[in-house]
């Protein structure tokens, strides 16, 4: 018998059922590669097995929502993110926001979410988290 096992990474990489795999091995079977990914990131997402993305960002943070309504106006209004971040933000992000490079597995759920939809140089809206209210700034992002 042949057994066959790939194994799923931390990074979610996407995962192939060994069945398959198995048996597209011991017969003339071909795997549906494309169906694998698409059933795996659920809404159409690209994706590429092996590889890992990475997002390089900057968050403003707060506890209450009228403040962080009001750094998200200072932005809007053309100050400079990391000026707002030192301003505003309650935790390390007074150092200008910079949280550097991140996976996606790194960061809480509703912040990655958010963040890994932002193209370079994009910013969110405010999003919700279990540590208060967040601005994020997509400043790079890696495969």
């Amino acid at each position: 018998t042949l057994e066959l096992h790939l194994q799923v990474a931390p990074c979610n990489r996407p995962h192939v059922d060994n069945w398959d795999l198995a048996r597209a091995a011991t017969t003339s079977q071909q795997v549906d590669w494309a169906s694998h990914l698409k059933a795996f990131n659920g809404e159409g997402q690209r994706a590429a097995l092996g590889t890992c993305s990475q997002i390089k960002v900057r968050h403003v943070l707060c506890e209450k929502h009228s403040k962080i309504t009001e750094a998200l106006a200072k932005i809007q209004a053309g100050d400079k993110f990391d000026a707002v971040a030192q301003n505003y933000s309650e935790d390390a992000a007074r150092k200008g926001g910079d949280l550097g490079w991140k996976r996606r597995n790194e960061l809480v759920g509703p912040f990655a979410e958010a963040a890994f939809k932002l193209q370079v140089g994009q910013m969110s809206d405010i999003i919700k988290t279990q540590f208060g209210y967040h601005i994020i700034l997509c400043e790079g992002r890696k495969a």
